[in-house]
């Protein structure tokens, strides 16, 4: 592995090119393994930009993702923004995420050029080339770089090298926009992802660490030629917490109570990229 990461660090130290550098930073492997190889390059001037979103699980230790990126000589830069004002993001149509991820990219570059930084990277690796990702493409246009992805690694190389390098947030499970658990066609809105963002939060204080709380819906007919958008929440989690899961008293109850119709539990258990299956 150590062999891997010096081409990593020399391929960082060819990308920016004695430049100052930003990382979009999200506190998860990929970003912070980039910080720490970003420093290991010997990049002069560099910043950790962190962007708070009512789309992202709200940062469980800030003060630690802070001094992560302090301890590695990377200014430690907070940006806010709200939900996406287009009827393109709030439908929730398959490109959605291209509308979510050029306004995150635009807030970010907005504020590096004002505060000249000149290149701007992110954690994304080969894995999500796989997936479906319209994200990728205002990535592309607006021009940020993904190291990760020319140098061929996946989240696997990505671990691999954080245990190897020691970082602490080496087994830190992904943490992915919200808006992803949300099905297309199920609008996005507060309620939406406050399910969601809630359901997982549950689940997680009943000790389940692995998990994603997915939210579907139809319009039904009702009594009186009505239609009612019904519901549906899918709970993945591995398949050996499966029993665990199902005999926990009470979570059927609370899950429900946050305003869904339904519960169910995923039987292909947890997976990546599920809300693309029917297209993919």
């Amino acid at each position: 592995m150590e062999e891997e990461i010096l081409r990593a660090v020399q391929h960082l130290r060819k990308l920016s090119a004695g430049r100052p550098t930003a990382v979009m930073y999200s506190g998860g492997v990929d970003s912070s393994l980039l910080l720490h190889l970003l420093s290991m390059a010997g990049v002069e001037k560099r910043a950790a930009v962190l962007l708070l979103s009512p789309l992202f699980p709200e940062p469980e230790d800030l003060p630690g993702m802070e001094s992560f990126a302090a301890k590695r000589g990377f200014e430690f830069v907070v940006l806010e923004e709200g939900l996406p004002e287009e009827r393109e993001f709030a439908s929730n149509p398959p490109s959605r995420c291209y509308h979510c991820r050029l306004k995150e990219i635009e807030t970010v570059k907005r504020w590096a050029e004002g505060a000249g930084y000149e290149v701007i990277m992110d954690g994304v690796n080969s894995d999500d080339l796989e997936d479906f990702r319209p994200g990728l493409e205002a990535a592309r246009e607006k021009g940020i770089l993904h190291p990760f992805v020319d140098i061929g690694w996946g989240k696997g190389e990505i671990r691999k090298a954080a245990r190897h390098l020691s970082l602490e947030v080496s087994e830190r499970p992904s943490s992915p926009c919200l808006a992803s658990r949300i099905a297309y066609g199920t609008p996005i809105n507060d309620f939406t992802l406050g399910v969601v963002k809630e359901a997982e939060r549950l689940l997680r204080e009943e000790g389940f660490t692995s998990i994603r709380a997915r939210l579907h819906s139809a319009l039904l007919p009702a009594p009186g030629g009505e239609e009612v958008r019904v519901y549906i929440l899918r709970i993945e989690v591995p398949r050996q917490n499966f029993g665990e899961l199902i005999s926990r008293p009470g979570i059927a109850e609370r899950l429900k109570a946050l305003g869904v119709h339904y519960v169910t539990l995923d039987l292909e258990g947890l997976r990546s990229g599920s809300m693309n299956e029917y297209f993919l």
